[in-house]
């Protein structure tokens, strides 16, 4: 799933296109499988959360992070224009 790279330019990389990587693979990767000893109301909730996870994939969280991160220096933007005009009166 990752490749890794040693040296002063090293770091880790996806093995595979984000498209094709998801979530719940790599959830299930790091914690092992996603309501493994479940029962009743918890099984029902680890199986709509499964649900999510697998049909999300890191493409779409990058995606997501983009537009969070767009839509976040937007509203710090017009905080500063707000700012600035408070002090100007």
């Amino acid at each position: 799933m990752l490749k890794s790279q040693r040296g002063v330019k090293g770091g880790y990389t996806f093995g595979q296109e984000p498209s094709s990587i998801t979530v719940l693979e790599v959830v299930e990767l790091l914690d092992g499988p996603v309501g493994r000893d479940a029962e009743g109301v918890f099984a029902e909730a680890a199986g709509a959360a499964r649900s999510v996870l697998e049909t999300t994939t890191i493409a779409d969280v990058i995606e997501r992070e983009r537009r969070d991160m767009r839509r976040s220096d937007v509203l710090h933007l017009a905080a500063l224009a707000t700012s600035w005009m408070n002090t100007r009166q």
